[in-house]
């Protein structure tokens, strides 16, 4: 496929992405302030690149990158919430890695594919660790707001300031054996970053 420059060329101080559900579109509300960054509504499809070497990125001018990264269970919840899971799944997926769409009808499914199979199906660590592990980007974790704001504020060279914000999702009937794989991956990325 060969992309029509005038249609899919742009310039982006700053790259905000994320698997969604994270704070995404808030802290690119707060860098646009600054810079010029991405579309919030990602109509230019770069807000869930799923990995630091997508080919989109050939086609536009980036400076910086800004991974966000947010509790992986609360996210999914999140998309699941909206109806937007295997619109997710698919963006932050490569084709190879895309599940039965099936099981991602329902977050019942979805939670029972999890704990039967111990593996996260959404896909939402493998894209955390492709991002983390790039030297591309500013990798960040928005739960802890103090150690974040210093960061982007380093890493772009301009004072950012960031309010808390309050999740819509919430933990609620999720297994106990589900909670506990996702606090167990999260922990990983948070350390190490490998699983």
């Amino acid at each position: 496929m060969k992309l029509n420059n005038k249609d899919f060329f742009n310039e982006y101080g700053v790259l905000i992405v994320s698997s969604g559900g994270c704070g995404c579109s808030y802290l690119n509300k707060v860098i646009q302030q600054k810079f010029d960054t991405n579309k919030i509504t990602n109509v230019d499809q770069m807000k869930h690149l799923y990995c630091p070497t997508s080919h989109l990125l050939a086609y536009n001018k980036v400076d910086k990158i800004i991974f966000i990264y947010n509790d992986p269970l609360m996210a999914i919840l999140s998309h699941f919430r909206r109806g937007w899971a295997v619109m997710q799944h698919k963006q932050i997926c490569p084709q190879e890695e895309h599940m039965d769409y099936n099981i991602l009808e329902t977050k019942e499914k979805y939670f029972d594919y999890v704990k039967e199979n111990k593996k996260d199906g959404f896909g939402i660590i493998n894209h955390a660790l492709r991002w983390k592990n790039s030297e591309k980007c500013l990798f960040i974790d928005l739960r802890n707001i103090e150690k974040t704001e210093q960061q982007i504020s380093d890493y772009l060279k301009v004072n950012i300031t960031l309010e808390k914000f309050k999740r819509k999702s919430k933990i609620f009937g999720v297994d106990d054996e589900v909670v506990s794989l996702y606090k167990k991956w999260d922990v990983n990325i948070i350390g190490g970053g490998n699983l």
